[in-house]
């Protein structure tokens, strides 16, 4: 799926839930989160103004456009970039956290893709 012809209309179709917040909030560590393939890093931003350190990435050039305006309009300063989650590498205990939500994992192609991201 193409996520830059309907960018504009991301946030419409995968709203904020509060129980999603809440699933993260009581299950990650305060400190250095990851999330990968953010979307519009909807639950990035309310992480960090929650007082986590976030970084957040998407493959979507124009969803990630559309999230760091989120974040410039909430006065956060969150790193917001434009990354494969596939090809997607960290040092080791560079995150205190990570998580991908929605349906991201569904566009992986098979089980060993899954399990190398």
């Amino acid at each position: 799926m193409n996520y830059n012809q309907w960018a504009h209309v991301y946030d419409q179709v995968f709203p904020y839930r509060q129980e999603t917040y809440h699933f993260l909030n009581t299950r990650l560590n305060q400190g250095r989160v990851l999330d990968l393939a953010c979307g519009t890093a909807t639950y990035a931003l309310k992480l960090s103004e929650a007082g986590y350190d976030v970084e957040a990435c998407d493959l979507s050039e124009p969803l990630i456009k559309l999230a760091k305006e989120k974040a410039l309009a909430m006065n956060l300063n969150i790193g917001i970039s434009v990354c494969d989650m596939r090809a997607f590498q960290s040092k080791p205990d560079m995150y205190d956290g990570a998580y991908i939500i929605g349906n991201s994992l569904v566009h992986l192609k098979d089980e060993v893709e899954i399990l190398n991201v």
